[in-house]
């Protein structure tokens, strides 16, 4: 999927869940460097493909030692 640069209302929903729930899981705060990291390392996963949440959840942890499995 070539990423446009556009989300739509869904597709942001589903990025904002999934942000949400992986900076609760490793405690990362909003408004912090870390949350930032977190926001751009979803876009990352998304612009490769990547748009279940569940498989965006899964790749979150297993991108970070932080969240147990």
């Amino acid at each position: 999927m070539l990423f446009t640069g556009i989300v739509h209302p869904e597709q942001l929903t589903i990025l904002t869940k999934a942000l949400q729930e992986y900076c609760r899981l490793a405690q990362i705060q909003p408004d912090t460097p870390d949350y930032d990291d977190a926001g751009r390392l979803i876009m990352v996963l998304f612009e490769s493909g990547i748009s279940d949440p569940d498989e965006l959840a899964r790749a979150l942890r297993a991108s970070d030692r932080r969240v147990q499995h």
